[in-house]
């Protein structure tokens, strides 16, 4: 048998050889994508991407060109579901798929499998697209930022309970003012569970009134570890936070979208302990240099008024009164001492106010406080739950009385005590006499059983 060429050539017209083969349009499309198909395995291609579209059914649909010609491509849901960024037009990427043909056009296109930005990773690219975002909203705005308290009261901390970063952070604390307030949440930061759990715990630490200001932090890592912390809602979560934030997030080469939202960016976990609090001897320092200039102050201030007076003292115009210039220099000396000795007990208060701060951040105070809390709890749990008993108490005594009630006015009772109700055939209650005849079958309820009957005779009252 003489089979038609399908690509051009000689043949007979079907009319004048019956035994040619003829082609419907599905049949030549149907070989056309088997050739394709077996000719374009997995290939990679690069392009621009064009009439980008994704419809309600999730699949991207567009078209990838260059300056001459360009060819339809498709990615279904399944094969895009994992990507971490958005297609765009104008992009230019590298898509990894087959060719193969849609017949019911009749046209061929790229099944695609993989695509990645041309020249960049995917999560680079996913980093980039949510920087841009958030830096047209504001974000990122210096102006929005807040200065990190000199000396807070307390300090939060998030970040994973086992890891280096928290070790780092606690040994810096400790060195430079031990018995600070902390308070830590323990949060995974590694992995799809991290950003949900680091985003808990601003939010848990945004609830304390006496927490100052709070530390996101981790080790360092690859772009992949360290992802959350380049996620949309990590990211919100910290400009939403009413308590200054400090991103302290793997080495300093290492940038997430957390460095540029926080209100300060720190370039390890342990700069960060550094930042948010100074050391207990340059506090002293700071102290004594106050007292220095205070003192320096003062002796020159008096050292001017003696300078006046004897000045003045000396004046012909005052020389009729040694006595009282003397006595104006002596009560000099005498606000001379007073001011000493003021400023010898303002040094001595703050000192005591220093040491009683350190005292209430002890151990010991803190089990204090957290004993009694624990009292009041076991109190409030014992009131509480006398109430709740009371309460059922009093719903189940109303309950049977309602029960009592009710049992008095059923249709059981009033059997109960000797009566019956008939019924008809059809199963209406009987009233009245008229309402059967002589030879109808009734049913009678009893308290305990049913009568079947029949009527010999009726009689109205």
């Amino acid at each position: 048998m003489q089979q038609r060429p399908l690509f051009g050539g000689q043949s007979e017209p079907p009319e004048s050889a019956s035994a040619a083969q003829v082609y419907t349009v599905s049949q030549l499309n149907a070989e056309v994508k088997i050739l394709v198909e077996t000719t374009y395995p997995l290939i990679w291609v690069e392009g621009e991407i064009s009439d980008f579209k994704q419809p309600g059914s999730g699949h991207f649909y567009f078209n990838l060109k260059d300056s001459k010609s360009a060819v339809k491509a498709v990615m279904w849901k399944s094969s895009h579901r994992f990507m971490r960024w958005q297609p765009k037009n104008g992009m230019k990427v590298m898509v990894h798929g087959r060719l193969t043909v849609y017949e019911p056009q009749g046209s061929y296109q790229l099944d695609v499998v993989q695509m990645v930005p041309h020249g960049k990773g995917d999560l680079y690219a996913a980093f980039e697209q949510l920087k841009e975002k958030l830096q047209s909203e504001g974000l990122f705005d210096s102006a929005r930022k807040r200065s990190i308290p000199m000396l807070p009261r307390k300090i939060g901390i998030v970040t994973s309970p086992t890891g280096a970063a928290i070790q780092d952070i606690l040994n810096v604390l400790n060195r430079r003012f031990a018995n600070l307030g902390i308070l830590i949440f323990p949060a995974t930061v590694q992995g799809e569970e991290a950003a949900p759990t680091i985003v808990e715990g601003l939010g848990v630490l945004n609830l304390s009134r006496q927490i100052e200001v709070i530390i996101l932090a981790r080790g360092g890592g690859s772009i992949e570890d360290l992802w959350p912390f380049n996620d949309e809602t990590v990211a919100r979560a910290i400009y939403s936070s009413r308590i200054p934030v400090i991103s302290a997030v793997g080495h300093e080469t290492d940038t997430t979208i957390s460095d540029f939202v926080a209100d300060l960016r720190a370039p390890t976990p342990s700069a960060a302990a550094e930042l948010v609090i100074g050391t207990k001897s340059e506090f002293a320092e700071r102290v004594r240099n106050h007292s220095k200039r205070i003192h320096a102050s003062l002796h020159n201030r008096l050292l001017y008024l003696r300078n006046r007076v004897n000045v003045a003292a000396r004046h012909r115009a005052l020389a009729g009164f040694p006595e009282k210039l003397r006595t104006q220099q002596q009560m000099v000396d005498d606000y001379e001492g007073r001011l000493r000795a003021g400023l010898t007990r303002y040094h001595q208060i703050q000192q005591r106010k220093l040491i009683a701060v350190q005292q209430k951040m002890s151990p010991g105070h803190l089990k204090h406080l957290i004993e009694v809390r624990r009292s009041r709890l076991s109190n409030l749990f014992g009131r509480t739950r006398t109430s709740i008993q009371k309460k059922v108490h009093d719903v189940r005594r109303s309950a049977e009385r309602f029960e009592a009630k009710l049992t008095s006015l059923s249709p059981l009772a009033v059997l109960e005590r000797g009566y019956s109700i008939a019924y008809s055939e059809d199963g209406t209650i009987l009233k009245n006499a008229t309402q059967t005849s002589s030879g109808k079958a009734i049913r009678v309820k009893l308290h305990h059983g049913l009568l079947q009957c029949e009527v010999k005779e009726t009689q109205n009252d």
